[in-house]
């Protein structure tokens, strides 16, 4: 996935996620702020805060079920 594909994925996303608060749609919004981090780095310090804290209110969001999915994929890993 090249970084203009994951930036609009991103803001995709996001939409539907406030659109239509699933948990299948905050998990996939989830996953994407997180691919974005990893992506980028050496991305200005303002931008990662935001990424970060959008990370922190989707996982709070999600609730229990955020930490039992990361805990299966790292046992699946």
């Amino acid at each position: 996935m090249n970084k203009a594909k994951l930036h609009t994925d991103l803001i995709e996303q996001t939409l539907f996620a406030l659109s239509k608060p699933t948990f299948d749609a905050k998990l996939k919004l989830y996953h994407l702020i997180g691919l974005w981090l990893d992506l980028h780095p050496d991305a200005d310090v303002y931008e990662r805060f935001k990424a970060r804290t959008a990370l922190s209110l989707v996982k709070e969001s999600l609730g229990e079920g955020a930490e039992e999915i990361q805990n299966h994929l790292k046992s699946a890993a």
